[in-house]
């Protein structure tokens, strides 16, 4: 009895162990990992507007089109042709603080941008 308790114990460790070594190994794991697209970059890296600048236009290199831009502070300005790889920002008149653009391409990777709107002097 002992013998066929063994002999069955030891099927059923091969079993397993067959099954765990049939991996399809015929495509890569890469979960999380970037297409080679190149990295998702904002140009240029960042704005200053001034009390008299009105709008700064940026552009947007690598990653998969489309994309899709988006403000953090809509109250601060907006975005125009927000699916485009170059678009215009407009402020807002009177408004003054840090705006942070956002890109994301057809993959969800995403690259940020700061806009800072500098309140005048009053000296």
């Amino acid at each position: 009895m002992q013998d066929a308790c063994l002999k069955v114990g030891l099927y059923i460790i091969l079993v397993l162990l067959m099954a765990v070594g049939c991996e399809d190994n015929s495509e890569p794991d890469n979960f999380g990992e970037r297409p080679d697209t190149g990295a998702l970059r904002i140009s240029p890296g960042s704005a200053t507007l001034d009390t008299n600048d009105v709008y700064v236009a940026f552009s947007v290199s690598g990653g998969t089109d489309p994309y899709r831009w988006s403000v953090s502070d809509d109250s601060l300005g907006g975005i125009s042709n927000a699916t485009s790889a170059v678009v215009t920002y407009t402020r807002t008149a009177g408004k003054y603080g840090v705006n942070v653009l956002t890109v994301e391409d057809k993959q969800k990777w995403t690259a940020v941008v700061l806009v800072t709107q500098v309140e005048p002097d009053n000296e």
